[in-house]
């Protein structure tokens, strides 16, 4: 803060300051933890992953991947891309241990490893993954 006279600029505090953003209905710092991870999706993408598994027989029933910012569903290739990615999660979770397949958080982080990975490896982006485990 500065005083402004006929003798000039004279600094006479400090005042802390931030940016600030308007998100919605509130206003919020940058640092937001909800501004950091919009921004972040924003450039490297997000995958919505649902693992349906049957921890008695110990496989996978379903998995379905969506997402936004990384592929182009009218893209052949890309879809291509896609289905090897689901095989290759199908692939990794089988190697779990028995004991493995009846923990939700396991199997979740699994695949939410080896999807990350892969768009890591093959756009060289590291997409928000988030993965919902139903077990039978």
């Amino acid at each position: 803060v500065i005083h402004i006279d006929e003798n000039g600029l004279h600094p006479v505090g400090a005042v802390p300051a931030e940016l600030l953003a308007y998100d919605a209905v509130r206003i919020v710092s940058l640092d937001h933890p909800a501004i950091k991870e919009r921004r972040r999706i924003s450039f490297h993408g997000v995958g919505l992953a649902t693992l349906v598994a049957n921890s008695k027989e110990e496989r996978i029933e379903d998995l379905q991947l969506s997402t936004m910012g990384l592929i182009d569903e009218a893209s052949k290739r890309d879809m291509a891309r896609m289905d090897e990615l689901l095989d290759m999660v199908g692939d990794q979770l089988a190697k779990l241990p028995a004991e493995k397949w009846a923990d939700e958080d396991t199997l979740g982080e699994e695949a939410r490893l080896c999807i990350r990975r892969y768009f890591r490896d093959w756009l060289k982006v590291k997409p928000t993954i988030i993965v919902h485990v139903v077990l039978l």
